[in-house]
């Protein structure tokens, strides 16, 4: 995909535009359990990604799209995941002023 793209384009700049269309897509349109995961940790990682830059309000529309790729049961299936997103959606929202 790199080699694909202009000079001057970053892995993380390719992150954000891939997490920019899954969010495009929906998590009601996406049926494997398999792809909802992966689509879940790309926008986690994007999250904290856009977290470190302090660029919170991004990071909260990747954490929230994030959590609407868990399938139900997902404190069960995908712990780890789940601790993750809900950790960094309560840091993001505190750092925005969203504390009620």
């Amino acid at each position: 995909l790199q080699a694909l793209l202009p000079h001057g384009y970053s892995d993380d700049t390719i992150l954000f535009i891939v997490v920019d269309l899954i969010s495009r897509v929906g998590a009601e349109r996406v049926h494997d359990s398999e792809t909802r995961l992966l689509y879940a940790q790309l926008n986690l990682t994007a999250a904290k990604k856009a977290t470190n830059a302090t660029d919170f309000a991004s990071a909260s529309t990747c954490v929230e799209c994030g959590i609407s790729f868990l399938s139900d049961g997902h404190w069960k299936t995908s712990y780890r995941l789940s601790l993750e997103l809900f950790s960094q959606s309560a840091l993001v929202e505190w750092a925005l002023g969203n504390t009620e």
